[in-house]
């Protein structure tokens, strides 16, 4: 991050000034006789230097709040220490940096769901992991929980998930996946602690991407025998 690389360099910078701030104070008392406000300038530049090499550290986790700190000790440290201070102009440039800048982690968190064509849709009606390649060792490597569970097959459709079959498993979900190996090139899945929750939520993966179509490769999901699941969506089982 450049707000981590300029906030580092900026605060090395103010602290290695220091000491050359307090040669010349020293220098100018001597010479003139009279006192200097050199020595405050070099205190509240080691001050603004530490929290700045803090904000620095700490701006990736909170971009927007340690990017005002970053904000605030350059140009504290700019009024302050006037020319003195060379590395407040490079806090100040780091934390506008990490006020203005966008967080890619959301665009990538957003293209990791099911969302082809219902991107408004409520987080609770996708699935937790994928997409994956839908083979055998990518199954075995990314299934490993024996654990009922709700999954989705298809195919991708350039930065997109295309749902072209749903399902579930009341008991192990990996082997009710690899029967797909070859018939689908890629999955998403989600372990459920019960049958009847894998169910509930195949039912509502099922109404998401058939509706209005019907483009799913097989019916409504049916419940296991000798329950009385019922699909939250229209009451069916």
């Amino acid at each position: 991050m450049p707000e981590l690389v300029l906030g580092v360099i900026g605060g090395v910078l103010g602290l290695l000034f220091i000491p050359v701030m307090v040669f010349l104070g020293g220098f100018m008392e001597a010479y003139t006789g009279n006192p200097t406000t050199l020595y405050a300038q070099a205190g509240v530049s080691a001050l603004i230097s530490i929290i700045g090499l803090v904000a620095a550290v700490l701006v990736k986790s909170n971009p927007r709040a340690w990017g005002i700190c970053l904000v605030i000790c350059g140009i504290v440290g700019v009024i302050v220490a006037s020319g003195y201070y060379v590395g407040g102009l490079m806090l100040l440039v780091a934390g506008i940096l990490a006020l203005v800048r966008s967080d890619p982690k959301e665009g990538k968190d957003a293209m990791s769901f099911l969302t082809e064509e219902r991107p408004r849709t409520p987080r609770k009606t996708l699935l937790a992991y994928g997409s994956y390649p839908l083979d055998e060792s990518t199954v075995d490597a990314r299934v490993t929980k024996v654990s009922p569970g709700a999954y989705a097959v298809g195919a991708e459709k350039g930065k997109h998930f295309s749902v072209q079959l749903v399902g579930r498993s009341d008991t192990d979900i990996r082997p009710a996946l690899k029967q797909y190996i070859g018939e689908y090139d890629r999955f998403k899945f989600e372990y459920f602690d019960t049958p009847e929750a894998a169910f509930v939520r195949e039912c509502l993966l099922y109404h998401r991407f058939n509706e209005p179509a019907g483009r799913l490769a097989e019916g409504h999901p049916v419940r296991s025998a000798g329950t009385s699941w019922q699909c939250p969506k229209c009451n069916a089982h």
